[in-house]
C-alpha cells in the first residue's frame, strides 16, 4: 500500500538531508526503507542499549492493512545539543551586538540578589542622546553600525565583573557589583566621556553622546524591576537636564523603592493644593547690566516642606500625563502677578516659559496655552523656550505649532543650546529669535579653550543670522568678564549675575508647609535642619 500512495524512491528524496535517521523494515519480505542520512549514522550500540553514544533511537512498530513494520529513528544528540545552544543565544544574546539582552541582565541581577549581595551594587541604563535623529538623518544601517561600535567601545570600558547589556534602540544597561555611589559615579563619568569621542562609521565620522540613569541596591530597590524603574527615572531627569551626563536616583524623592506611583500621586495633590510657584531668574545685558528680561522656573512645594526643583519631577509629570495641567497652573499665576512682575523687575521685561519638548508637539495644547497669553493683553513680552528635542518632530512644530506662536507675536527659543544633534537643522529650517548656550559651555569658559571656540561660534552664528544669543549659568565674575571682553553676546544669566526669586509665596502653601512640619518625625526635623 505504501508504495502506491507514497513511492519509497519519492520518500527517500524527500528525507535525504534530514537531521536524522529513518529505517523501515516490512516484517513480511525484510525489504528495508532508509533515508540518506542513515548511512551516516552508527548501527551498533557502544553501551548496549541499541543507540551508539551520543545518538539517541527511538523503535516502534505499526500496522497498516494487516502488515506490520518496524521503524527506528536515530538522532544526533550533537545537532540537538547546538540546536538547544542556538535557541539560547537567541534568547539570551542580542544578535546585534552579540551582548548579553536585557532578560539575561535580569537574571543576573535576579541572582545577586537572592543570592544574599553582602556589599551593595549599581545598575545603570545608558542611552544615545538623539538616536532617532541619527536614524533617519544616516540610515538604518549606519545607525546600526554605530550601536555596533558603541557597544565595542563601551566594553572597553567595563570593570572587573561588570555586564554589559543590549536592548534595542541604542539603550544599553550595566550591572555593577561591589560598589557604592561615589565610585559608580566617578568610573560612569569616564565611560559617558569617552563616548564623546567621534565614532567612524561607513567612512564618516560621527559625534553622538550617552546619558546615563544610575541606582544602587539596596538603596533604591529590593528586585530587578523596582532598580530598573529606579534607574530609568534618573535617566529622564538626566536627558531634561543635561545630556551627556549620568543622573543617580535621588532619595528623598523616590524613596526606598523609588516608586514613581506615589511620586505621581504627590505630584496630583500639589496639583489639588496649589503647591507650585514661579522664581524667576534675571537675565542680564552684558554690556550695561541692566535687566532686559526673567526666565520662569517652577518650584514644586513637597508634602515634606522642601523646595523642588524642575529636574527632581517634570520628566515624571510629563510621562504621568500631569504636566499640561502644571503648565496651565503656572501660567496663570504669571498672568494673575503682571502688576508685581513689573513693579519688580520693569514693565519691559521679557518674560521666558520653558515649554517641554511633548507640549511643544501638542497642537491642542499649544493652541490653549497661546490663547490664555495672548488674553492677557502682553503676548509680545512672552518667549518660549524650546529644548532641541522639539525638533524629533520638527514637521508638527514647524507646520503647525510655529505658526499660531508668530501669529500671536510670542517669540521663540532654542534652549540649551549645541548639546545635541537637531539645533543646527532646525537653524535650517526656521530662524529663532534666541539662543540658549547651555551651561556647560560656560562654566570655567576662561580656561577651556574648546568651550572659548565653540562660544565664539555661536556667537558669529548668531550675528550671521540676526538671532539673539544668550549665555547661561554665569556663575563667576572671570566668565562674565570673558564673555564681555571676548564676544558679542549680549544677554546672559546665571546665579552671579540673580538668584531665582520667588515674588510672593502663596499664602496656602506657607500653611500647608508648616503642617506638614508638624507632622515631621525627629529623623526628618534633623535632615531639614541640616539642609537649612
Amino acid at each position: 500500500m505504501s508504495s502506491r500512495i507514497f513511492p519509497p524512491q519519492l520518500l527517500e528524496a524527500v528525507l535525504r538531508d534530514a537531521p536524522f535517521a529513518l529505517n523501515i523494515v516490512r516484517a513480511s519480505d525484510k525489504a528495508v526503507f532508509a533515508n540518506g542520512s542513515d548511512a551516516r549514522m552508527p548501527r551498533s550500540s557502544a553501551n548496549g542499549d541499541g543507540a551508539a553514544e551520543g545518538f539517541r533511537q527511538y523503535s516502534f512498530a505499526s500496522v497498516v492493512d494487516g502488515e506490520r513494520f518496524d521503524i527506528r529513528l536515530t538522532l544526533d544528540n550533537a545537532a540537538e545539543r547546538e540546536r538547544e545552544q542556538e535557541l539560547l543565544r537567541l534568547a539570551l544574546f542580542d544578535d546585534l551586538t552579540g551582548l548579553p539582552n536585557h532578560t539575561m541582565l535580569a537574571q543576573v541581577v535576579a541572582a545577586e540578589i537572592n543570592a544574599g549581595a553582602a556589599e551593595p551594587f549599581a545598575l545603570a541604563i545608558l542611552d544615545l542622546d538623539g538616536f532617532q535623529k541619527i536614524n533617519e538623518y544616516y540610515g538604518v544601517d549606519t545607525a546600526d553600525r554605530l550601536v555596533v561600535a558603541i557597544a565595542e567601545r563601551l566594553s572597553s570600558c567595563l570593570g572587573e565583573a561588570e555586564i554589559l547589556a543590549y536592548g534595542s534602540d541604542a539603550v544599553f544597561g550595566l550591572f555593577m557589583p561591589r560598589t557604592d555611589q561615589l565610585a559608580a559615579e566617578g568610573h560612569l563619568g569616564e565611560i559617558l566621556k569617552r563616548m564623546k569621542s567621534p565614532f567612524h562609521v561607513d567612512g564618516v565620522e560621527i559625534f553622538c553622546s550617552v546619558s546615563g540613569g544610575a541606582c544602587l541596591f539596596p538603596r533604591d530597590g529590593a528586585s530587578y524591576r523596582e532598580l530598573h524603574a529606579a534607574a530609568a527615572g534618573a535617566l529622564d531627569r538626566a536627558k531634561s537636564a543635561n545630556r551627556g551626563q549620568v543622573e543617580f536616583t535621588v532619595p528623598h524623592l523616590s524613596g526606598a523603592s523609588n516608586n514613581l506611583t506615589k511620586v505621581e500621586q504627590r505630584l496630583r495633590l500639589a496639583l489639588r493644593d496649589n503647591r507650585f510657584c514661579c522664581a524667576y531668574q534675571p537675565k542680564v545685558a552684558i554690556a550695561t547690566g541692566k535687566l532686559v528680561g526673567v526666565e520662569v522656573l517652577l518650584r514644586w512645594y513637597d508634602d515634606d516642606g522642601m523646595v523642588r526643583s524642575p529636574g527632581d519631577f517634570v520628566s515624571i509629570a510629563t510621562d504621568r500625563g500631569i504636566i499640561n495641567d502644571i503648565a496651565y497652573g503656572v501660567l496663570d499665576e504669571i498672568l494673575d502677578s503682571i502688576d508685581q512682575i513689573d513693579v519688580t523687575f520693569g514693565e519691559h521685561a521679557s518674560i521666558s516659559l520653558n515649554v517641554v519638548a511633548k507640549q511643544a508637539c501638542d497642537e491642542i495644547f499649544m493652541r490653549e496655552f497661546i490663547h490664555r497669553i495672548t488674553s492677557g493683553g502682553a503676548a509680545h513680552r512672552f518667549v518660549l523656550e524650546v529644548t532641541e528635542e522639539a525638533f524629533f518632530s520638527a514637521s508638527v512644530f514647524r507646520n503647525t505649532v510655529l505658526p499660531m506662536v508668530r501669529e500671536a507675536g510670542l517669540r521663540v527659543s532654542i534652549d540649551d543650546f549645541g548639546t545635541g544633534y537637531s539645533s543646527l537643522a532646525a537653524l535650517a529650517e526656521f530662524t529663532p529669535d534666541e539662543l540658549k548656550i547651555d551651561r556647560v559651555f560656560v562654566t570655567d569658559l576662561p580656561n577651556r579653550s574648546r568651550s572659548q571656540a565653540i562660544i565664539e561660534t555661536i556667537d558669529k552664528l548668531g550675528a550671521a543670522l540676526g538671532i539673539n544669543i544668550v549665555a547661561e549659568g554665569v556663575e563667576t565674575k572671570d566668565e562674565l568678564d570673558y564673555l564681555a571682553a571676548n564676544t558679542g553676546i549680549g544677554v546672559a544669566q546665571g546665579f552671579f549675575l540673580g538668584k531665582p526669586l520667588v515674588l510672593e509665596r502663596p499664602r496656602d502653601v506657607t500653611a500647608h508647609a508648616k503642617i506638614a512640619r508638624q507632622r515631621e518625625n525627629p529623623r526628618q526635623i534633623a535632615a531639614r535642619r541640616t539642609a537649612e
